[in-house]
């Protein structure tokens, strides 16, 4: 947040010079410290994840200011806030007000006491009715009649429950801390008479207020008026409105969830599966806010709650079991049955065993002050409310008082919790005649988890009088009057048509069905239908039975048991009636809802077909799964649990998976078959980092069930700081002790103190300072590496091997970290203390430095400097500025670095300020110094062919126009260029078309695809760290991606990982930190497009392969190169091209190839192998997870329209060339090279020969002409002919770049024919260095080292100096000035050099001359201990 803010006040305030210096002398602010560590704390806004500043409405927060000089008389300052598309004050988006008086807006401002004289503390205050969402904070500075805005940065305000003044003041601060803080929670499901808890995680802090406000972005009312849309969001009733609109998808308006409620889930989640919200949350904007599938009522309505709580409204779950869907707004549930007792499905109306909806608090002034209270929304997509699917919010207590007519849908909440329950039978005439009205089945048992604990709480009495009371009946006439409009008399008995009913007399039996022993999952059901004659008469009743599976929702999904009988009641008597349910009839129709209703139709015969219905809803009760904690859980300490599961069935089960969720961090682990009835358990182990309650969910599965729940809540203690102290055995007048640091304790710079207790009295007496670093060698430290070696290469070995050059011609070069030089160490922990973290808040920096994940990623943000602005000495800046192109005269040239202990001393001595300058390679090895030093193992990564992938769609995109020119409308980039000293030819199959760099060998085609994309450099160099990932699960332990490169912002910060390189491996691109960057580096494709139009383009082909290739790193103990490919991605396929004939060409004139001259027909498509089934599987993985919609598709290359007639024949080749160097060129030598052409038909040509020749950087990029001829050439028939050309030392001395590389390319013209194009690269060799150690090396004694070396130019040079470095033998770079050397001079310099450490040393030599670029070479000595 404070770098974003940097670079917008670097826009506002100053010009475009290298000394960034004030445009105009104006009072400027240079920079801000938003204060976010006591704002959050003030705000109760400490657990949001996000970066920016979050604060809550009518409450006063904190900024400071540090300006670029003092303020002067005349000159005053006031704030602006904006919010909003088009902010203004009359809609209450825009507010403008001035220091120590309080605007019109209620805004208000005051300037502080501060201790700074730089800097100006200020206090801001926003009205309790302010609308919420993300503001633009801007200072005015007013000189004079001038007034001069000044940008400031974004801030987040949200809805105050702590605040008096605001909508949602909650006055409980138990009640706050559930409804606003808590982000674990209870979802209460089963039935009124079986009501069972499942947990369900909130997650409101995790990450997800930016996804909330975009959600309110998203919705219906912001398309059709933005600005209305977000005035009106200081109001509770409205946002809540708006939210439950869009937690579901129902509108077409981008909402999160999608509803199913039947048939099967297979292609996305069945509802049961989800556990909590930040999942689905995260995945709807993955999957660019796409609606997730799927959801049902308590997922909607745990989502809800989730998105409510983050903006502030405090909002809690309700279920309402026996809960009504009254369609027809009569209050009267409908529900039908033929005369055998058969379910018919003709009303609309429907009973749910339980439905789940959101209370939220707020006061309502639009009804008055008695409905403020607990406010009912429903997301749940039922019935549209003034066109939308949105429910609420409407008054708990107009709802209880009937009033129907009060908005928002308190008809419709009131039918859910009031309506009556009436039982038609339906005969074959069409007659109904209603069985019974139910008046109290509805809206059972209402409940919501108690504050501050698990267990339930009733609130039925919130929504209704009590069941049968006269005010209940009361309420209910009177709301069923409001409805018709008429007095409503007692027992009406109108049909749902309107038309009266005959109601069916009492049978006089009476009946209900008992359960034998609790219903178990996969054991048999039994239960007893019990029938009692109430009448004095015989009775002989004829019991027509069934039995369905259904969902929760009641709804029949398959039928299982249709039985009758007559069962012969004597006066009075009972008679039980058995009734058996195998597992066999209901195993395989039974759903996630584990529920069976049993239906019984008893009709009393002789009666003129009185009947009574009876029914019964089991739910069957699944095999627990049991969680064992131990009886005590302390934050930072590795918690042991037991999970038991067990297979209830009478039958083998496979395909076991426990899922094990906390904290949204989820565990899949597949488990062994269990066998008929078995038990088995796991151990689970996990690291608790909060203290408080913390919710473990675990959901089992197997092939014949599914999503069998269980969870617990961990209260997790704080623990001692992990510090102890003991007394050892030691001589008089002497203590000795040994002190013992926790294996997570904070790393750094320590002062000890010793603590005397004599009686009350305490005294304290500093003994010094120590360093306490990671430690590698600690088994409990999240750097442990078991292997020795491997600590001795990552940790311990101060010399490097970087590789660098070509995937085809990796060169090496040696690089000296130097972690143990002096100075290094303070050097490191300075770093740390000179980030953005450390400057913004200095306690909470210091206090997350015990994790390497968060370390490493400082020292990311800290390796490099990229120009933001320099104003003064307090300005953050990085170690090294990076420069790419230019010429290198106000710094060092990155090519002359050899090790980083020069850049970092450098960087110390100049008091902070940037070395100039670096490149990836220098950016890797000085962080590779700095994370070493600190005990994190470390390592230097080589990437070739590596993408940069801007727009994450893991597709590297090159636009071309129909002719084939280059359109630079893609930032995308590959760092890889041409293959050096490679010849290639061009022959023409179209007139003035040129294909380039294609192999036909029996109709398969090589091509090489430098031709298409941009030719940067070819290989990018970062780090590897090792540490275990608690943030993201041990399956993600290990190596980790660091790249200091400032290529990209992450966070708001030039910052790169870690990103685990299994995350990368497998795709898993939605994990922290930056994995799609660095997945795209090594995964993308690289996609050619035709543009036709603006609006029209056409992809061409893909290659897979291309990029990460040949990831290499330094093997340990040698200094081989170690491919790691494996370690970033699967194997990719075979790549091919295929030729078929023979149209493509005259379709495609844009296509660059080269065709041998043993095949001269015509191409027409190209098709590729996409790579390895797996890799491919991967790549769509990520896609996905990117929320990109076009994953791209291997398609035939279209035809372009009309633009090439189908009849036009395409052109065979009538020449071939190619470009041959005669001896290898060397620097300081003349570059003789032969143009070969040959004819490939038997006529006479004449041949235009246009040769040029350029110095070109690395990035192909041409800086000067060395070189332009003309030639004409007479071939004969089928004739071939050498031209030999030559480039002098004198031509391109002056004009040589530093890459040496020069780019030959010859045009040949035929007159009335196909022309050619022929290029070449040219990389010129440097002159070798000879590196001799004259004797063993000891440490303490000196020892000669002989340097030979050639001056390879034909010009006396009088100005080079050899320099050389290495750990551990030269404690500062030796510098020795070569006065002269004549052209072609060999030289011989000795010199000597005293080791001071033993072991394997690296000693690195540099000849530095302006005539010619650095000339390195490296010997590897064993300097052997001091005898």
């Amino acid at each position: 947040m404070y770098v974003e803010n940097v670079e917008r006040l670097q826009d506002t305030f100053f010009g475009a010079d290298d000394e960034m210096t004030p445009i105009c002398p104006h009072l400027t602010p240079t920079h801000i410290s938003w204060q976010p560590s006591v704002n959050a704390a003030n705000h109760h806004t400490d657990r949001y994840a996000n970066t920016e500043l979050t604060v809550r409405r009518g409450q006063a927060f904190n900024i400071t200011l540090y300006f670029n000089r003092p303020r002067q008389n005349g000159e005053s300052l006031g704030f602006v806030t904006e919010i909003g598309p088009s902010p203004s004050e009359s809609h209450r988006t825009r507010a403008v007000f001035n220091l120590s008086e309080a605007g019109g807006s209620g805004w208000s401002a005051a300037q502080g006491p501060s201790s700074d004289p730089a800097a100006v503390n200020f206090t801001i205050s926003s009205p309790a009715n302010a609308v919420i969402g993300r503001y633009n904070l801007s200072l005015r500075v007013t000189s004079g009649n001038k007034i001069y805005p000044r940008y400031l940065g974004q801030f987040v305000l949200l809805f105050n429950p702590w605040c008096p003044g605001d909508d949602v003041y909650m006055s409980n601060e138990n009640e706050r801390q559930e409804y606003v803080l808590n982000e674990n929670g209870i979802i209460f499901v089963g039935n009124a008479r079986y009501i069972e808890a499942r947990g369900w995680y909130y997650g409101q802090f995790q990450d997800l207020l930016n996804i909330c406000l975009t959600m309110l972005d998203l919705s219906l009312y912001y398309r059709q008026d933005p600005a209305m849309d977000v005035s009106r969001r200081g109001d509770p009733k409205y946002v809540g409105r708006v939210i439950s609109s869009m937690i579901n998808g129902n509108d077409n308006d981008n909402g999160v969830l999608l509803g199913k409620w039947q048939g099967s889930f297979h292609s996305h989640e069945n509802p049961s599966r989800w556990d909590g919200s930040v999942i689905i949350l995260k995945k709807w904007r993955q999957d660019n806010y796409r609606p997730v599938q799927y959801g049902q009522c308590w997922v909607f309505a745990g989502v809800m709650c989730t998105v409510l709580r983050c903006l502030g409204i405090p909002t809690r779950l309700v279920s309402n079991f026996n809960s009504a869907h009254d369609v027809d707004r009569n209050l009267s549930i409908d529900k039908y049955y033929d005369s055998s007792g058969r379910s018919l499905n003709i009303s609309k109306d429907s009973t749910w065993d339980y439905h789940v909806w959101n209370e939220s608090w707020f006061i309502r002034p639009d009804l008055g002050r008695s409905y403020n209270g607990w406010q009912v929304l429903d997301a749940t997509p039922q019935e549209q409310s003034r066109g939308i699917f949105q429910c609420g919010p409407a008054s708990v207590l107009a709802i209880k008082e009937g009033e129907v007519d009060l908005d928002y849908d308190t008809l419709f909440v009131y039918s859910e919790v009031n309506a009556d329950c009436n039982r038609w039978i339906v005969y074959n005439d069409g007659t109904k005649k209603r069985i019974y009205c139910d008046t109290e089945i509805i809206g059972r048992s209402i409940s919501t988890k108690a504050v501050g604990s698990n267990g339930r709480v009733d609130v039925t009495a919130n929504y209704k009088y009590p069941e049968g009371s006269s005010e209940e009946r009361r309420v209910y006439k009177k709301a069923l009057a409001k409805i018709l409009g008429t007095s409503v008399t007692e027992g009406r008995t109108d049909s749902p048509g309107g038309r009266s009913a005959e109601t069916m007399r009492n049978p006089g039996i009476a009946g209900k069905f008992k359960l034998v022993e609790p219903p178990v999952f996969g054991k048999d059901i039994n239960l007893v239908l019990v029938l009692n004659n109430l009448s004095s008469d015989r009775k002989r009743v004829r019991v027509d039975m069934s039995a369905s599976t259904i969902l929760y929702t009641r709804r029949a999904v398959a039928e299982i048991l249709k039985a009758a009988t007559s069962v012969e009641l004597g006066p009075k008597q009972g008679k039980h009636v058995r009734v058996k349910i195998p597992y066999t009839h209901y195993g395989k129709y039974l759903t996630t809802d584990k529920r069976i209703q049993v239906t019984a139709l008893c009709e009393v015969m002789r009666t003129h077909g009185l009947k009574l219905l009876v029914e019964k809803t089991i739910i069957l009760e699944d095999t627990n799964i049991i969680i064992k904690l131990p009886r005590r859980v302390v934050v930072n300490k590795a918690v042991s649990l037991e999970i038991s599961y067990a297979n209830p069935l009478p039958e083998p089960v496979s395909r076991c998976v426990l899922l094990v969720t906390l904290m949204n961090q989820q565990v899949k682990i597949n488990l062994a078959r269990l066998a008929p009835r078995e038990r088995s358990k796991i151990y689970f182990e996990f690291t608790p980092r909060r203290v408080g309650p913390l919710q473990l969910q675990v959901d089992f599965s197997c092939d014949k069930f599914s999503h069998v729940k269980g969870f617990v809540t961990i209260a997790v203690a704080p623990g001692a700081s992990g510090w102890s102290a003991t007394q050892e055995p030691s001589e008089p007048r002497c203590l000795n002790f040994t002190l013992l640091s926790p294996a997570d304790a904070v790393i750094g710079r320590y002062k000890l103190q010793l603590q005397v207790l004599a009686g009350n009295k305490v005294s304290s007496k500093v003994l010094g300072q120590f360093v306490l670093l990671f430690n590698p060698w600690c088994p409990d430290d999240d750097v442990y590496m078991a292997d020795e070696k491997e600590r001795q290469e990552y940790v311990l070995n101060d010399s490097g091997i970087i590789f660098q050059g070509v995937e085809k011609d990796i060169e090496e070069e040696a690089w000296n970290y130097g972690q143990f030089e002096e100075d290094i160490l303070d050097i490191s922990l300075a770093i740390l203390d000179r980030s953005l973290n450390h400057r913004e808040d200095p306690a909470v920096d210091v206090s997350k430095r015990n994790s390497p994940v968060y370390v490493s990623r400082v020292i990311s943000a800290m390796a490099y400097w990229f120009r933001l602005f320099q104003v003064n000495s307090n300005d953050e800046k990085g170690v090294v500025e990076g420069k790419w192109s230019g010429k290198f005269r106000s710094g060092t040239n990155p090519l002359r670095w050899s090790g980083s202990v020069a850049i970092l001393r450098k960087w110390y001595r100049d008091r902070y300020r940037p070395v100039r300058y670096g490149q990836c390679w220098v950016f890797a090895g000085v962080t590779c110094t700095v994370l070493r030093c600190l005990g994190i193992p470390t390592r230097v990564i080589t990437n070739f062919n590596s993408a940069h992938d801007k727009n994450l769609n893991l597709s590297i995109d090159k636009y071309i126009d129909v002719s084939g020119n280059n359109l630079h409308l893609s930032e995308d980039s590959v760092w890889g260029r041409r293959y050096s000293c490679k010849e290639y030819s061009t022959c023409s199959l179209h007139r003035g078309v040129f294909i380039h760099s294609i192999r036909i060998i029996s109709c398969t085609v090589q091509i090489r695809y430098s031709a298409f994309y941009p030719p940067y450099r070819n290989f990018h160099v970062w780090n590897e760290s090792w540490f275990i990932r608690r943030d993201l699960g041990s399956f993600y332990d290990g190596w980790q991606v660091l790249d200091a490169t400032p290529q990209e912002k992450s966070k708001g910060i030039y910052q790169c990982g870690p990103a685990s390189t299994r995350a990368i491996k497998e795709g898993d691109v939605n994990l922290d930190y930056d994995s799609p960057f660095v997945f795209a580096a090594v995964n993308a494709d690289c996609v050619t497009w035709i543009r036709y139009s603006k609006k029209r383009k056409e992809r061409v082909y893909s290659d897979t392969r291309k990029i990460g290739k040949c990831i290499s790193t330094k093997a340990v103990g040698t200094n081989s190169r170690v491919d790691i490919t494996a370690n970033y991605k699967y194997p990719e396929g075979k790549f091919f091209i295929t030729v078929v004939l023979p149209l493509m060409i005259r379709y495609h004139p844009w296509l660059h190839c080269t065709i041998s001259s043993t095949c001269t027909r015509s191409l027409t498509m190209l098709s590729c192998n996409a790579g390895s089934l797996k890799e491919r599987q991967v790549y769509r993985k990520a896609l996905k997870l990117l929320g990109v919609r076009r994953p791209g598709k291997r398609s035939k290359i279209p035809r372009p329209r009309r633009r090439f007639s189908r009849a036009q024949p395409a052109q065979t080749p009538s020449i071939s060339g190619k470009l041959l160097l005669d001896a290898s060129p060397v620097i300081g030598q003349d570059i003789p090279f032969t143009l070969t052409l040959r004819n490939l038909i038997s006529d006479f040509k004449t041949i235009k020969v246009k040769l040029k020749a350029s110095a070109i950087l690395y990035t192909r990029k041409p800086k000067a002409e060395i070189l332009h001829l003309h030639r004409s050439i007479q071939l004969g028939s089928e004739e071939v002919k050498e031209i030999s050309f030559k480039i002098s030392y004198s031509q391109y001395k002056n004009s040589l770049m530093d890459d040496r590389k020069i780019l030959v390319t010859a045009v040949c013209q035929i007159k009335r024919g196909a022309s050619l194009l022929v290029e070449k690269d040219i990389v010129l060799q440097d002159p070798f260095l000879t590196i001799k150690v004259l004797g063993p090396a000891v440490v303490h004694k000196p020892v000669s080292v002989e340097v030979t070396f050639t001056n390879p130019l034909s010009d006396e040079v009088t100005d080079c100096v050899l320099r050389a470095e290495g750990s551990g033998l030269l404690k500062e770079q030796l510098r020795i000035h070569v006065e002269r050397m004549a052209p072609m001079e060999t030289s011989t310099v000795e010199f000597e050099i005293i080791p001071y450490r033993s072991g394997t040393r690296q000693l690195q030599v540099d000849l530095v001359c302006t005539h010619f670029s650095n000339i390195k070479g490296f010997v590897m000595l064993h300097v052997a201990p001091a005898q």
